[in-house]
Parts: structure tokens; C-alpha cells; sequence
């Protein structure tokens, strides 16, 4: 919002009854100029509209109805040998409705829209375990089962725009009206067995196997096996070692797959009815995604190793774990020529690998009857590379704003954030070169900028208890990453940004060094810091002289965080008065998340803004996100 904008002015937002004669017209305009005392529309963009018409005039609320439930069944055939059946569904309705206002900027003859999502998915298994001891050293237990799933979608509705009479928000009051409808099945039908062998309790061998049969693969292929094994040797035990110092030692390692079969009609394609009828006739239009029928599982391969120490009788603990994974036959739409009549294709396409380190460090310095305190460290770093894509792609492009691309390249990190207009031209020890008008020198091309991955991530988590009071804490911290930013793009345009206040009255001075240009055309630096003073309007409008021509690195903001997640004080009744009460354990709690951050480098937005986006979806932008939601609340905790 503009600065020199009065808030008491935006109390004129309505319409009188002979603008609602006109909805095409810009209200509050005349002549392109804005009249005295009516700031209903503030910005000239179609896409921009007066707060308070927002809060008042469009309207966009659900409601959920939600079921979950589960049912266990279990015989006992002898003592080491048992046979259990469960079932369980989790089903929703969600009523939904938005409408706007005639009048509305970016609808001005007014609209609504009416729907119902009705979602539900079905689990069906049944386990035939088995364990037994064959020695007095030798254990074993096996399973073997069967499990059924289907998923449900459904929306029902309809979309109306011309509102007739004003304020009544009803389909019915709508002139033009067209139906919505979608339906989204899936079924996997599976078979599964995994078991242990335990040597002396310090050998451990575990196994599973499974196969899944996916409904929205080709018959020739919806079938997929997918095992695992792993081994866990406690070393203390078997060599029996035990003391003051090292109380519990551990050598693991694992080798597992694991499959996943892709949304459904990937092989077919659907059809979606359109507004166009033919002789009369509804028509219907093909998906823009050539299906591809000979649809193969993705697999992901990985192999870990990892190490569980324990000191002083447990009160430290120390667990390292190394992976390496390989995902092979990802399923993915890529773009493809117009001329093909559509606009990508589904495809299996080529492998990432993932490896990493993972630490966890967990310490109790103080237990006794009274106190207990319980801190607990742990960090992550993963390195990722594009090993290959699909015969005929040379990249892919995971998600893309105005002025960035984010790309997986072969034989590059997964995540890379590309311009593909411009950068600042800077000399060998990165400093930005100065023209003689005061701005810098722009760069033409597509150039890497950055990388949404982060260096690694980590957390703290403590807990306090005196008596019956519990408070604990818990700390999240991303270090690294980059993130662009579409809305510091728009806020630069505006001058709404506290970046664009230096330098109004003339002296703003670009910094970087002063250059100038040899024989051959190519700039030179001199090496003397720029000092020549320039108007803070020309410097922005240089950095964006158009919503999809900016100088993408500008806006480019550090993911890096600390923040408090979560904190919860709670209180366990004692036995006195549960005992009175009739129930074993009584806790209440009050609980926050999503709290403040110790440490946050991004301009006006959450540094995990991608996740709330408003119309794009990748990680590495954010754009008009919305705020990440505090949460203030108590939970009641009875156990009989």
C-alpha cells in the first residue's frame, strides 16, 4: 500500500447504486485521475484492490466434516502363533464458497463459486505372525499378510459469474452458471511378510518383503516387489562390555527398496467438459498431458549404516547415521513443443541420489525423584545430484516465477535456481562494476544464482519437569539456501519496500567500483569505490524496470533460520486426585507453535514461505505467501 495513502481514507470503499450501472468502470476515476476524498482503488493494476473491499466484499470459507475410525480383531492359536484382522476409514466432506462482490477489481461483474469435495480412503489388513524360540541362544518371529487401500475424490459444484441483485450470493442469482464435477479412484492390492532373527539378544536380522499391485499402472507392469534387510550387532553385549563410562554400544547397517506407483490415469488421460457446446451438444477437452501407457513404478534404493552409543549408564547418548539412496524411474510431466498439441508429457525419467549424514545427541544431566531434565540435540546434511533425466531432456524444470527458474541438471545439485535475464557484471574480486550514470552494469544471459537446498538443518528439544509440571521446548534451524523472492519484485515496483527509502532525496550511491569500458567494448574496473549520487527512483527502476525483467539476484533472500516451533507447559495431576476422579491419569497442557524466530534473514516474509505460496508451487520462490500461522491452544489428556 502506497505510503502517502491516508487509512481513514480507505473507509470509502463502497459502491453508490450508479456504479452498480457500470461495473467496467475504474470507480473512484475520472479521466484516469483519481478523484479527492475516494481511494477505494488505490493502484491503476488490474490485479490490485482496496483492503478494506477485500475484507468485506470477498468472502472464501470452507467447512470440514470429518470421520476417522479403526477396528481390530486378534486370535490367539497358541501361545507363539496369532492371526488379527483390522479395517479402518478416514472419509470427509468439504463444503466450500467464494464470492465476490460486483465491483471487484479483479471481477467486476461479480461471481461465485459452490462446492463439495467429498474424499474418503479404505485400509483392509490381515497378519498371521508367528514367533517362537527354537534355542536357548536362536528367536525368531515372522509375519506374512495382506493388505487392500482405495481413495475416493469427488467435487461437485458449480461456478457463477453476472451477479443479478446485489448481495445476494446464491447460484441461482447468477446469469451465466456451469457445472463441476471431478472424480479421482485409486486401488493398491498388496501382499507383505517381514521377520527378525535374534542371536544371543546382541545379533539382530531383520527382513521384509512386499508387493504391491497399483491401479494406476499398465497391467503389465502394476505389479512391483520391493525388500529390505538390515542387521543390528550390539557389540557391548556380545563382548561384554559394560561400565561407569560406556554403558551401551551398537553397529547397524541396512539395504531397502521401496516403490511408489504415480497419480491415477497418468496411462489415459481424462476429459474435462467445456462451456462450448457443438450442434447443441456439450463438449469436452483432452488433458494437456500425453499419457504415457507404458508406466513403470518409481524405486528408491538405499544402503545405511549407522552407530548407537550410550554413556553413563544412558544419561548420553550419542546415534550416527550415514545413507546413500538412489531414486530411479521418478514420475514426471515435462514440457513439451506446442506444436505437439499439448503441453507435457508423463514420463519415467532418469535418477537422483541422495546421501547424508544424520547425528543425534541426547543427554539427561539431571534426574532424580523430583527433577528431570532431558535435552536432545540432532543435526541433518544431505548433498543431492541429478545423475540423469529422461533420453531427449536436458533439464527439468521444477518450478518457475517471474524472472527465476528452479532446474534439476544432470551432473548439478537438485534445486538450481537460474535467472534467465540478467545479472550484475562484477570483477574478479565481486564487486559490482559502476557505469558512469551511477547504476550497474547488467549482464544479458541466463546465469545461475543460487540453490534452494540448505546447507543442513537441525534442532533442540528440552524438557524440564519439577514434580507434576512439565515445560518443554523445542527449536528448528535451517542454515543455508537460497530463496527468491516475487513479492520484494512487486514491493520494490510500489517503493514499499524499506530497501527502496535510502537515497530519495538524490544521494543514494550503488555500491560496487567504478568502471570503465577498454577498446575492444569490455568493462574494466578501476578500482575506485563508486561515489557518484543518483536519484533512489532511477536505482530501482533500473533493478526492475518490469515485473518480469528484474535482476533476479537482487531479490534473492538467505533461507537461514532459528525459531521456536513449539513450547508447552503442562500439569499431571496427582494420584490423589485422579484416584477421586476415577481415571488413571489426568494431564493439562498448554501448548504454542510456530512461535518467533531467533534468527530470520528474509525481507517481510517467513523464510518457509514456499510452503504457503499463493499460485506457485516450488520450494526456492516465494510469492505473495501467505503469513505462517501462529497457533495458540491447551489439550486434555485422560487415560483409564
Amino acid at each position: 500500500m502506497p505510503r502517502n495513502t491516508r487509512l481513514s481514507s480507505l473507509d470509502q470503499y463502497q459502491l453508490s447504486p450508479s456504479d452498480l450501472t457500470k461495473p467496467n468502470a475504474y470507480h473512484g476515476y475520472s479521466g484516469g485521475i483519481l478523484q479527492p476524498n475516494f481511494t477505494r482503488h488505490w493502484s491503476n493494476a488490474t490485479h490490485t484492490e482496496q483492503p478494506n473491499w477485500i475484507i468485506n466484499n470477498t468472502i472464501n470459507e470452507d467447512e470440514r466434516e470429518r470421520i476417522m475410525g479403526y477396528i481390530r480383531a486378534q486370535y490367539q492359536f497358541t501361545d507363539w502363533l496369532s492371526l488379527s484382522a483390522r479395517a479402518g476409514t478416514d472419509f470427509y466432506t468439504d463444503r466450500r464458497h467464494m464470492h465476490d462482490a460486483i465491483g471487484t477489481r479483479v471481477n467486476q461483474i461479480g461471481g461465485l463459486n459452490e462446492n463439495v469435495h467429498r474424499f474418503r480412503e479404505d485400509n483392509m489388513e490381515v497378519l498371521l505372525s508367528a514367533d517362537r524360540t527354537i534355542t536357548q541362544d536362536l528367536s525368531i518371529s515372522a509375519s506374512i499378510g495382506g493388505n487392500y487401500m482405495r481413495d475416493f475424490f469427488n467435487n461437485i459444484g458449480y461456478n457463477g459469474s453476472r451477479i443479478s441483485v446485489p448481495g445476494l450470493y446464491v447460484i441461482s442469482n447468477t446469469q451465466v452458471q456451469n457445472p463441476e464435477y471431478g472424480l479421482q479412484e485409486r486401488e493398491i492390492q498388496s501382499v507383505f511378510a517381514f521377520g527378525q532373527f535374534n542371536w544371543k539378544n546382541f545379533w539382530y536380522i531383520d527382513w521384509t518383503v512386499r508387493n504391491d499391485w497399483s491401479s494406476t499402472l499398465p497391467v503389465e507392469n502394476n505389479s512391483f516387489l520391493y525388500p529390505s534387510l538390515s542387521s543390528n550387532f550390539v557389540w557391548s553385549d556380545a563382548f561384554e562390555i559394560s561400565n561407569e563410562l560406556l554403558s551401551y554400544g551398537s553397529l547397524r547397517a541396512s539395504w531397502a527398496q521401496a516403490g511408489s506407483s504415480g497419480d491415477p490415469y497418468l496411462l489415459t488421460g481424462t476429459y474435462s467438459l467445456t462451456l462450448n457446446p457443438q450442434l447443441g451438444q456439450p463438449g469436452a477437452q483432452f488433458t494437456n498431458t500425453i499419457p504415457f501407457n507404458d508406466l513403470k513404478n518409481e524405486l528408491t534404493t538405499s544402503l545405511e549404516f549407522g552407530t548407537d552409543l550410550r554413556f553413563l549408564e544412558g544419561k548420553i547418548r550419542l546415534d550416527v547415521t550415514y545413507y546413500h539412496a538412489s531414486t530411479k524411474n521418478q514420475i514426471l510431466n515435462i514440457a513439451v513443443a506446442p506444436s505437439a498439441g499439448y503441453s507435457s508429457k508423463s514420463v519415467n525419467a532418469g535418477e537422483i541420489q541422495n546421501s547424508g549424514l544424520e547425528l543425534m545427541l541426547n543427554a539427561s544431566p539431571i534426574s532424580n525423584s523430583n527433577l528431570f531434565w532431558d535435552i536432545s540435540l540432532n543435526f541433518a546434511r544431505n548433498r543431492n545430484k541429478v545423475i540423469s533425466l529422461t533420453e531427449g531432456v536436458d533439464r527439468f524444470l521444477l518450478g518457475n516465477a517471474r524472472n527465476v527458474n528452479v532446474f534439476a541438471d544432470p551432473g548439478q545439485p537438485y534445486g538450481a535456481i537460474y535467472t534467465p535475464n540478467a545479472r550484475w557484471l562484477r570483477d574478479d574480486q565481486g564487486n559490482r562494476l559502476i557505469g558512469p550514470d551511477g547504476l550497474p552494469i547488467k549482464e544479458r544471459g541466463e546465469f545461475l544464482i543460487g540453490n534452494a537446498m540448505p546447507n543442513w538443518v537441525g534442532g533442540i528439544s528440552n524438557t524440564l519437569t519439577y514434580k507434576g509440571i512439565s515445560l518443554s521446548a523445542l527449536i528448528d534451524v535451517r542454515n543455508g539456501g537460497d530463496l527468491f523472492s516475487l513479492s520484494n519484485v512487486y514491493e520494490a515496483i510500489y517503493g514499499t519496500t524499506k530497501a527502496t527509502l535510502q537515497g530519495r532525496d538524490g544521494t543514494y550511491v550503488a555500491e560496487g567500483v567504478m568502471a570503465e569500458q577498454n577498446t575492444e567494448g569490455e568493462w574494466i574496473s578501476t578500482g575506485q569505490p563508486n561515489n557518484l549520487q543518483i536519484q533512489a527512483e532511477d536505482y530501482w527502476n533500473h533493478v526492475v524496470p518490469g515485473e518480469g525483467n528484474a535482476v533476479s539476484e537482487e531479490f534473492l533472500n538467505s533461507a537461514t533460520f532459528m525459531k521456536m516451533r513449539e513450547m508447552r507447559l503442562a500439569y499431571s495431576f496427582p494420584i490423589s486426585i485422579t484416584d477421586r476422579l476415577g481415571v488413571n491419569q489426568l494431564t493439562l497442557a498448554l501448548i504454542g507453535q510456530n512461535l518467533f524466530y531467533f534468527i530470520r534473514n528474509t525481507d517481510g516474509f517467513s523464510p518457509e514461505a514456499a510452503n504457503f505460496n499463493a499460485g506457485v508451487s516450488s520450494f526456492g520462490i516465494e510469492a505473495m505467501s501467505w503469513p505462517s500461522m501462529r497457533t495458540l491452544g491447551f489439550s486434555l489428556q485422560v487415560g483409564f
